[in-house]
């Protein structure tokens, strides 16, 4: 690669030009790679001359420094305007946000058009917001994703390429009448919680979920009726609380579980336990048929129209406490049938139309 550049001088020669042997000034291109011994520099004829006195170009802050003539490389562009509290960098294949955003307008989505990634958590909070859209890049979020008080939104579409969560997904007291949007959605590796979504009707948005690596929790709904979207679940590394969901009528859509309270040892509020309590329509708890062992406490209670245990037949250890509380519409205890070891107290209570202890 040829590099050329000017050098100056010192003295009384005028800029570009430097002292020859004989004392007079001449102008003088260095050239590292022609063919002048060191001390030398080439004139604007050809030859090579001593140097008297090096001087410094204008602009520059070496005398040996060469200027390039060849294309200089591309290197990745980075932006700070985002709605976050850290900058974006972009490369050709994606563009990462660093750190956390919060979105409280259309403005901030528009700033976030082409985003793949997000390094910290992502809040969604909005009383205007009927739709997410400026978010159909997004694949990933590191941190939760937490979509609360939005009063008006009723579409998740824009967050279809979503696939992985590194927190929490919150769904909280919002106006959402389905989960759709999240469709491609696998793995969530803290806690899903959905609660207080008074519109809710169905979470089939998230039949392709797998992995929950805290809590399951789906609390205080009126009109959500099954947990069919679960049905993808294989995993549940901690706890699950079913409760107070008043339509809810069954919770099938938990039999593909496989594996629940792997976690149980790292604490929590309820590490490795079951709860499924206050849900008035609930009749059936065969979503829970592949289950063996349940850590901690197993509390089923105060469940109105429950007539039956079944579903609980596979289960062979309870860590804890074991709980089967009333109001309920029990009259056996048929599907405890595999029962061998409850480390804690077994409670049977409040339940009026029991008419035996069968199954126990």
């Amino acid at each position: 690669m040829l590099m050329l550049g000017l050098l100056g001088c010192a003295g009384d020669c005028p800029s570009g030009e430097a002292l020859d042997a004989s004392g007079a000034c001449a102008a003088v291109l260095f050239a590292s790679q022609y063919p002048c011994d060191d001390g030398e520099g080439l004139t604007a004829e050809g030859g090579c001359v001593p140097l008297g006195v090096e001087g410094t170009p204008p602009g520059s802050t070496s005398p040996t420094t060469p200027v390039s003539t060849s294309t200089p490389t591309t290197s990745p562009t980075t932006s700070t305007t985002t709605p976050t509290t850290g900058g974006t960098t972009s490369s050709d294949s994606e563009r990462v946000v660093e750190g956390d955003v919060v979105v409280r307008s259309s403005l901030d989505l528009e700033a976030l058009w082409g985003v793949t990634r997000i390094t910290g958590h992502l809040e969604i909070t909005s009383s205007a917001l009927e739709s997410l859209t400026g978010l159909e890049s997004l694949t990933e979020v590191d941190g939760d994703l937490r979509i609360v008080d939005c009063e008006r939104l009723d579409d998740l579409g824009a967050l279809s390429s979503v696939a992985r969560i590194g927190g929490d997904l919150v769904v909280t007291n919002n106006t959402l009448s389905t989960l759709d949007g999240l469709t491609s959605l696998t793995h969530i590796m803290g806690s899903l919680e959905l609660q207080t979504n008074d519109l809710l009707q169905d979470i089939d948005g998230l039949a392709s979920l797998e992995f929950i690596g805290l809590d399951l929790v789906v609390q205080s709904h009126d009109v959500l009726e099954n947990l069919d979207g679960l049905a993808g679940l294989r995993v549940v590394e901690n706890g699950m609380s079913i409760s107070y969901n008043d339509a809810l009528r069954d919770i099938g859509g938990l039999s593909g579980l496989e594996a629940f309270g792997g976690l149980a040892r790292h604490g929590g509020e309820d590490p490795g336990s079951i709860r499924i309590e206050f849900n008035d329509a609930l009749e059936s708890l065969s979503g829970l048929s592949a289950l063996e062992d349940v850590p901690e406490d197993l509390l089923i209670r105060s469940n109105a129209s429950l007539a039956s245990l079944e579903g609980l037949e596979g289960i062979v250890h309870v860590g804890g406490d074991l709980q089967i509380n009333g109001p309920s519409a029990l009259v056996d205890l048929v599907g405890l049938t595999s029962l061998e070891e409850v480390v804690g107290d077994l409670t049977v209570d409040r339940n009026g139309a029991l008419e035996s202890l069968d199954g126990a």
